[in-house]
């Protein structure tokens, strides 16, 4: 096997296919063409992302839509205390916290023991 067949095997593509062209990111492309795609059929039903992340926040557990979005944004980014995304977290958390207090406040201690424990 010559050299550059070595060379080609062992970084996973072609000759002639530039940097940042392994089949990984070949996908990764296309996901996030079609995922872009979805965007645009949402868009155009009416039904903008905007509009369903929204609603899942206004559900009955934001948290599970602020875990989704937390695992999408970068993890090293620095805020300063009075930008307009903490207050608009801290907003969300006060939500939050407000909803937990309806619901805990909503129930019957005799009546609803099982639904504190689960």
């Amino acid at each position: 096997m010559a050299k550059l067949e070595k060379t080609v095997a062992r970084r996973g593509r072609k000759p002639g296919d530039g940097v940042g062209s392994s089949a990984g990111q070949k996908s990764l492309a296309r996901l996030r063409y079609e995922i872009h795609s979805a965007l645009g059929l949402l868009e155009d039903d009416g039904t903008p992302l905007a509009l369903i992340i929204k609603q899942q926040l206004q559900g009955p557990k934001p948290e599970a839509m602020l875990g989704v979005l937390a695992r999408m944004l970068p993890s090293d980014i620095t805020l300063n205390a009075g930008s307009d995304f903490v207050r608009s977290l801290e907003q969300v958390g006060a939500a939050i916290d407000q909803h937990q207090i309806d619901r805990l406040s909503a129930l019957q201690p005799e009546k609803d023991i099982d639904k504190t424990i689960n």
